[in-house]
């Protein structure tokens, strides 16, 4: 692989309008099904923690500061069975970039 191209901040791409979402949903192979909505998640648990982000690009973005719920909180709170493999996630928002 090529050298990356280093930037100290992350580059700040054009959004026309930010993204809309209404609400998080966990199913599967879970205990119990949830429906988060944004105030659901600004009550739980929050962490923060330092690390690089790397783009598909090609570009790189050291030692960025991150800050939200971590995902296994959620996937806690939604009791996911020892037997799941895998996750996804999809987003529809009507944002354009």
């Amino acid at each position: 692989m090529g050298t990356q191209q280093k930037f100290d901040e992350l580059p700040v791409m054009p959004v026309h309008s930010p993204p809309a979402w209404s609400s998080l949903e966990i199913r599967g192979t879970v205990g119990k099904h949830l429906d988060l909505v944004l105030n659901d998640l600004l009550l739980m648990p929050q962490s923060t923690f330092t690390a690089d982000f790397e783009c598909n690009d090609g570009w790189i973005s050291p030692e960025q500061e991150w800050e939200g719920v971590p995902v296994r909180h959620i996937l806690r709170q939604a009791e996911v069975a020892m037997s799941a493999q895998k996750w996804s996630s999809t987003v529809a928002s009507a944002a354009r970039f």
